[in-house]
């Protein structure tokens, strides 16, 4: 169970094998937790943005390859495809 300021938010945390993990941090970096559900870590980084005023970055990385997503405290979410950090 994760809480921020305004929320408490709950990740489910399963075994990776080979299954996609979606990485929710800080657009800073800071980690905050991951889930191998899109919808409940998109809802966490909406939540967190939004009741934190930061920027949160959902990463996906399976079969090596990476995708991520900016979720901006507005709502707004930007797409930033395979690009590495």
């Amino acid at each position: 169970m994760l809480y921020t300021k305004e929320c408490k938010v709950y990740l489910i945390h399963q075994q990776e094998g080979n299954m996609a993990q979606y990485i929710v941090r800080y657009d800073g970096g800071s980690y905050i937790g991951k889930s191998p559900i899109y919808n409940q870590a998109m809802d966490a980084a909406t939540r967190i943005a939004a009741s934190s005023g930061l920027s949160v970055l959902v990463t996906r990385e399976e079969d090596g390859e990476t995708r991520e997503i900016v979720v901006h405290p507005d709502g707004d979410i930007t797409h930033l495809w395979d690009r590495g950090r």
